[in-house]
């Protein structure tokens, strides 16, 4: 005999089952009732929180809409900061308070590191004096994310692997120093047997890093901190990134075609805009090319023969774009060579991240077969000489 499932043959289950129905339903409206009437709820999590780059383009997309709409960008940062936790959120809160206090947005930014990125900050910058800031929040906005911001995160990683397993391996060395080797050194003596180099080499090694393993446990946490730091990261993005890294000039100069693009498609003067950067831009190697390049336009030269001369562009590439027709056809080449430029940078970081970890793991690798080695040394020597 079946019974219907109601109230009152199943009251309990009946219950139940009405309540989660009316919690699935209040979840698909995205409803959230009030039975935590202290409780705030944020769009991030303190758990998984969001990478700095997409934290930046909701900032960005804000910024964007309250530019297009007049609406007051200070409390709409403000609002956005509420949903954010922890350093981003701090800074989210001084960008708003200085935007209230009557900064403009270019200056707010500029004393806000990391609100957004350098970039980012630029181009509005360059948008602000040449009169193109809508077009140029559009084109940051439309410009895709590509893999070249995951290169910080995974190097980070990988030196957060290589820094705790080197404090590992430092934790059983001195292991070794203090318990096994001076064992095996005792056996040795014994037997009146001279052990083999590798040996000899670990235990002085070993002796070595357990007399300075403070040392090296204090080197670790600082090169931590450095990789960690942003104030050390901007240093390095601003001063010798461009130096030191020559596939990132070509990064500077897919950056650049982009900034330039609008104030060519709107016919702007490029000498002007080159001014704009020379001043402004805030990586120093290429700030100084750009003042070259403005020297050399100012002297009647041609804009992207001077762009080539200064190592921004390759020579074939300002040819092209002297030789174009119209602004708006130039736009577009120049458009299609900072992808160009931005793909083959991304290659680049891909190939050296892919070989930067098994480089890693090698490396402890061989550290590990040192270590067997020489034990499996000592093992077979005592063993042959009581043969």
């Amino acid at each position: 005999m079946k019974f219907p499932f109601n109230q009152q043959n199943f009251p309990t289950a009946y219950r139940l089952g009405r309540a989660l129905a009316r919690g699935v339903r209040s979840a698909g409206r995205l409803e959230i009732t009030g039975h935590l009437p202290h409780q705030r709820w944020r769009l991030s999590s303190r758990i998984a929180n969001e990478p700095l780059a997409a934290k930046q383009r909701s900032l960005l997309r804000i910024l964007a809409v309250a530019h297009r709409e007049g609406l007051p960008t200070a409390q709409w940062v403000a609002n956005l900061a509420d949903e954010h936790h922890g350093r981003y959120r701090r800074r989210l809160l001084r960008l708003a308070r200085r935007l209230q206090s009557g900064s403009s947005l270019v200056e707010a930014l500029e004393q806000t590191p990391d609100a957004l990125s350098d970039e980012m900050v630029l181009a509005i910058r360059f948008g602000h004096q040449s009169g193109t800031l809508r077009a140029t929040f559009d084109q940051l906005l439309a410009t895709p994310v590509d893999d070249v911001g995951e290169a910080s995160p995974t190097a980070r990683y990988s030196m957060f692997y290589l820094v705790g397993m080197m404090l590992l391996y430092f934790l059983v060395l001195s292991f070794l120093a203090l318990r096994i080797l001076p064992t095996l050194m005792h056996i040795a003596e014994e037997f009146e047997w001279n052990p083999s180099t590798a040996i000899r080499t670990l235990m002085a090694v070993s002796r070595f890093l357990e007399g300075t393993f403070l040392l090296w446990v204090l080197l670790g946490f600082a090169i931590l901190r450095l990789v960690t730091s942003g104030m050390m990261r901007r240093f390095y993005r601003r001063v010798w990134a461009s130096r030191l890294l020559r596939p990132v000039v070509r990064l500077r100069s897919a950056e650049l075609l982009r900034l330039l693009s609008p104030a060519v498609a709107a016919g702007r003067p490029l000498g002007s805009a080159l001014s704009t950067l020379a001043r402004h831009h805030y990586d120093r190697n290429v700030r100084a090319k750009l003042l070259f390049a403005r020297n050399e336009v100012e002297q009647g030269s041609d804009p992207w023969s001077a762009l080539s001369v200064a190592g921004l562009l390759q020579r074939d590439e300002s040819q092209a774009l002297a030789g174009s027709t119209s602004n708006g056809t130039r736009a577009w080449l120049m458009h299609r060579l900072a992808d160009r430029h931005q793909r083959q940078f991304g290659g680049r970081v891909a190939l050296l991240l892919s070989l930067l970890q098994p480089a890693i793991v090698l490396a402890l690798a061989g550290i590990v077969a040192w270590i067997g080695f020489a034990f499996f040394g000592f093992l077979s020597g005592i063993i042959l000489m009581l043969a």
